[in-house]
Formats: C-alpha cells, sequence, structure tokens
C-alpha cells in the first residue's frame, strides 16, 4: 500500500497526452473515467491506495486539467466499486461518502476540488442494468437471444473459469466479437460486460460525451473491451473511446474504438 504522502513516487507519462492530441477535441464533450477502487476488505488490493488506482486516478485529473487549460467540456467521473459489503454498511458508505484522502491530495496538487468530480457506485449502475437491456430488447427483439445457463458456447465476462455461473437459469446473450454467444444476464444477475455498458450509457445519458477517456488497473482490458463492445451493440454508441491502462508504474494507450 502507498499513503498518500507518497503518491508522488507514481510517474504521469505525459507521452500519452502528445499520442491524445492527435485528436479533435474541439467543440466536444469529453467523460473521464479514474481511479476506480474496491471497498470491501477482500479486494484490498484493489482499495484506493494501491499503486495501479492512485496512478489511474493521478492520471485523469492531469488529463482533465490538461483539457480544461485548452478550453475543453470535460468532466471526471470516479467509479466506486461497493459490492461484496453488506447492504446496510452500502447505504451508511453511499450516505456519508467522502473523496478519500489520498485522491483530495492528488486534486488539490492540480489545482482542482472536490466538486470537479463526479462519483458514481458500482451497485447503483448494477440496478440499472436490466432495466436499460429490457428497454434495448424491447426495441430490437432479435437483439438478444436466451440459453440454457449450463450451454457450453456461452462467453461470460471474460472467462468461465472466474465467472459466477447462475447453474439451471437462463442467460440472456447477443453476438459477442467472436460470434459466440455473450451473456449479459444470468438469471437476475448482470455480468461485468452489462454493468460497464450501462455506466457508459448512464454517464452519456447525462453529459451527452463525444469522448470517454478511460484510466483503469491494466487488469480489467478485457471487461473494458467487452463493456465497450456491449455499450456499441446493445445501446447504439457513437462515442469514441480512448482507453489507459495502468499498473504499477505507468499508464499506457491500449487502443481506441468507435462504434459505426
Amino acid at each position: 500500500m502507498m499513503s498518500s504522502s507518497s503518491c508522488e513516487s507514481n510517474r504521469v507519462d505525459n507521452r500519452y497526452f502528445d499520442s491524445v492530441d492527435l485528436f479533435n477535441f474541439n467543440e466536444k464533450r469529453v467523460a473521464i473515467l479514474a481511479g476506480h477502487y474496491c471497498i470491501s476488505t477482500e479486494l484490498s488490493d484493489l482499495s484506493n491506495f494501491s499503486e495501479s488506482e492512485e496512478l489511474s486516478f493521478k492520471s485523469g485529473v492531469e488529463f482533465h486539467k490538461k483539457l480544461k487549460i485548452d478550453g475543453v467540456v470535460s468532466k471526471l467521473y470516479l467509479w466506486v466499486n461497493d459490492i461484496g459489503i453488506s447492504p446496510n454498511e452500502r447505504a451508511s458508505i453511499k450516505k456519508d461518502f467522502s473523496i478519500p484522502s489520498n485522491y483530495k491530495v492528488i486534486l488539490e496538487n492540480a489545482g482542482l476540488s472536490c466538486s470537479d468530480i463526479e462519483v458514481v457506485f458500482e451497485s447503483s449502475t448494477r440496478n440499472k442494468a436490466l432495466k436499460y437491456l429490457s428497454k434495448s430488447s424491447k426495441a430490437n427483439p432479435d437483439l438478444v437471444k436466451m440459453y440454457d445457463s449450463n450451454d457450453s458456447t456461452l462467453i461470460r465476462c471474460v472467462d468461465n473459469e472466474f465467472c459466477d455461473i447462475t447453474i439451471d437459469k437462463k442467460a440472456y446473450a447477443i453476438d459477442g466479437p467472436n460470434n459466440a454467444p455473450l451473456v449479459m444476464r444470468e438469471g437476475s444477475n448482470p455480468k461485468c460486460n452489462l454493468i460497464l455498458a450501462t455506466l457508459f450509457k448512464s454517464i452519456y445519458s447525462s453529459f451527452e460525451s463525444h469522448f470517454f477517456i478511460n484510466f483503469f488497473n491494466d487488469i480489467y482490458i478485457e471487461r473494458i473491451e467487452l463493456g465497450i463492445y456491449v455499450f456499441e451493440k446493445v445501446f447504439g454508441s457513437n462515442s469514441q473511446f480512448i482507453n489507459f491502462f495502468c499498473d504499477d508504474d505507468y499508464c499506457h494507450l491500449e487502443e481506441t474504438s468507435k462504434s459505426e
């Protein structure tokens, strides 16, 4: 773990700013997602004090500051994973939530304040996911197909070995990137790709962002890619994505994606 006083030991590689300057942000609205972290003590390696999450937040803040200086309309989002804790604890955290101390230091060092960031909780996004999927399915009845959950052809969040499989339930899937059925919902449980797509959809609905700039831990590369895929396929996104993935030392530009 790192303390807030040691956050300067992480390096923000400003070379990636140059690569993103190739994109035309003039008169565009940019949503920046950075600093995603887990509250559950069982996931302490992914807390706000972990090097990758802290560097992700710092990079997003620096990027937001740069866009503001350039006169670009941008908004900074912090997505907090409050899954895996008790309902009472979750309600208390939401009621009394405060930006973590080390994140506050990063904001202050950039000349920003907590009012410059919008916090979104994963549990709230998860609750919206099934409603959004139902609405899209009604608009396009052929989009989502139903399978038995024990169908061996199904692809889930990343690797079936690491995903919760609800036996003897119905799985709701779309044609995935490799034409294999990609599960978005199993029984009443939305999968991570649908939850991420719902996050993007919610931000787009409220902010109308032309660009999403993601700064995430590099363990989430496949999840983010599938979330973008579902956002484009199910919700008809026409936004462009610029994805950075962070390890303990650097954030690397991975790829861009744009729906046709």
